[in-house]
């Protein structure tokens, strides 16, 4: 049998998930920290608010529970997780080990669209640190994370990293809201590595990638005690 000609061609349209983006929504006040640390999370109240099902809020909270965003607990619902000095100890040794490989790996993988993407995120970066743009500045240094990575062709290290990027990004905003300063001094660990990652030096760009989450390390760990003793 012949097939029809006056048929409409369909395209099929991947349509985001509710839960999906709830826990998008609310990963951006956690970032933010417009939801703070160990802030309750109310389910009721929520789904009054967005005017949803409780359902879809469960599935987020599950959601934004396996990017370490939220604690889920039985009987006592969902709060915000505090980030303690050893939490952020933990996720930055992790954090410079996995970026060093994927930064050596793109030092030796990378082709001419992967340079450009890494070069176009270190100029935003740079011109942001001139014009003391903290928020432009924080989503160039995301986009030369995210260029490195696809570079690195390391699809595990890749998705380890996708994995703790919410966590990466709610330290690194609250880090970099206090160090407006500093910025122009940051950008040069970028600009570093960019030239290492040309030339194909896998060795000297994953050293600078190490030297940079060390720094970034200790000034999280210091602005996290200062807090603490602040409120003590």
């Amino acid at each position: 049998m012949q097939a029809p000609t006056d048929v409409p061609e369909q395209r099929f349209k991947v349509a985001k998930n509710l839960s999906e983006q709830i826990a998008g929504y609310l990963r951006v006040q956690i970032i933010r920290g417009e939801l703070a640390p160990g802030e309750r999370i109310l389910e009721a109240k929520l789904a009054e608010t967005m005017e949803v099902s409780r359902g879809p809020i469960r599935e987020a909270l599950r959601i934004l529970e396996k990017t370490r965003l939220i604690e889920l607990t039985p009987r006592r619902g969902a709060r915000v997780t505090e980030m303690s000095p050893a939490d952020i100890e933990s996720l930055y040794d992790v954090l410079t080990e996995l970026y060093a490989l994927v930064a050596g790996k793109s030092a030796e993988n990378r082709d001419p669209e992967d340079l450009q993407r890494i070069g176009e995120a270190v100029k935003g970066a740079a011109s942001c640190a001139v014009s003391g743009d903290p928020a432009g500045y924080y989503d160039s240094i995301f986009a030369f994370a995210d260029a490195i990575r696809k570079a690195s062709r390391n699809a595990l290290a890749d998705q380890i990293l996708g994995d703790l990027e919410p966590a990466t990004r709610r330290t690194q905003f609250a880090t970099l809201s206090q160090r407006i300063d500093d910025l122009a001094k940051n950008v040069t660990f970028f600009q570093k590595a960019a030239r290492h990652i040309e030339k194909g030096n896998a060795e000297m760009a994953a050293q600078i990638i190490r030297k940079y989450a060390q720094n970034e390390k200790s000034f999280a760990l210091r602005m996290q005690r200062n807090a603490l003793k602040s409120e003590s």
